[in-house]
């Protein structure tokens, strides 16, 4: 949870420098990839689910 956090909080600094950066949804699949990545002490296990409205 902390890494998404930290993740928010980078693009959101980016985002009000640069008011032309692209800001198309991410799929779930390419976050939870971006999440995990380097992570090999996770402690706990999340289970990300798709929502079609």
């Amino acid at each position: 949870m902390e890494k998404l956090k930290e993740a928010i909080e980078s693009f959101w600094e980016i985002y009000r420098d640069q008011a032309n950066i692209y800001t198309s949804p991410i799929p779930i699949d390419e976050l939870h990839e971006f999440l995990t990545v380097g992570d090999s002490e996770t402690p706990e296990t999340y289970e990300l689910r798709k929502v079609y409205a």
